[in-house]
């Protein structure tokens, strides 16, 4: 996943919501949002989308209310691998009763093992991020944040666009979740906007806009996310590689219900 924005009010009855796109190679097998048993023995329930290559997945949430949402980081990892797939990392937090501090910790641990990423984290009243480089749960201050593939706010043009629009359409978001045009805009950065993050300028420029859109490689899914007094509402829509929504679904559930 490569883009999300998202508002935080812990102290509001419609807490948080949030959009994030996936962009991937469409070549990549894949399952769209849908619930799935977590590790033996837990008793957690899962829903999310299913990498099929390396079985992980890029964001999720389980039964009792914990959600994770995982971004690459670029800068400084191009060409690194890591021996473990990241998209195992959500799935650290979703399956476990663990605490967040706890799992964390021991993600810490064992951080090297994974190529650079970004991780949003959360539960009822807590929102946290972290990084391959800043691997410590930082609580997320309360306002409108966005993420793509470097620190969490890191003003490239499409990240700040995503604040914008986040705080434009968080209203109408807080009952109906379609979000029109939030983080669909597919307009490229001129040259002297592109970040350096160590790929080819072409890239860069293809990587440039939200809506990302090409035969190879492009925006492939999109999850709209609203936490109101407990109940969770998920929508997943996956997309063609024009860029258009081809399926949606719709999920909702009540903590503790």
């Amino acid at each position: 996943m490569c883009l999300l924005a998202f508002n935080w009010r812990p102290n509001h009855t419609t807490p948080l919501i949030l959009v994030a796109n996936r962009d991937e190679f469409h070549d990549r097998p894949a399952l769209p949002m849908h619930w799935w048993s977590g590790s033996k023995g837990n008793n957690l329930e899962i829903l999310a989308g299913q990498d099929l290559k390396a079985q992980g997945t890029w964001l999720g949430f389980n039964r009792s209310g914990r959600f994770a949402f995982l971004t690459n980081i670029r800068p400084g990892y191009i060409g690194v691998e890591g021996i473990r797939s990241r998209g195992e990392i959500p799935l650290l937090f979703l399956n476990s009763h663990d605490s967040l501090q706890q799992i964390a910790h021991a993600l810490t641990e064992n951080i090297d093992q994974y190529a650079g990423f970004n991780l949003i984290v959360g539960e009822p009243g807590r929102l946290f991020w972290m990084s391959s480089n800043s691997p410590e749960l930082h609580p997320v201050e309360p306002g409108v944040h966005a993420l793509s593939n470097d620190a969490l706010d890191t003003p490239w043009p499409k990240v700040t666009l995503a604040c914008q629009q986040m705080s434009e359409q968080s209203v109408q978001l807080e009952t109906q979740l379609d979000g029109s045009g939030l983080l669909m805009d597919s307009a490229k950065s001129t040259d002297n906007e592109l970040p350096d993050t160590g790929v080819p300028k072409d890239w860069e420029r293809l990587l440039s806009s939200q809506l990302i859109i090409s035969e190879t490689y492009g925006t492939r899914s999109r999850c709209l996310f609203r936490l109101t007094d407990g109940q969770y509402d998920v929508v997943d829509q996956q997309l063609d590689n024009v860029g258009s929504v081809v399926t949606e679904q719709s999920f909702s559930w009540v903590v503790g219900g």
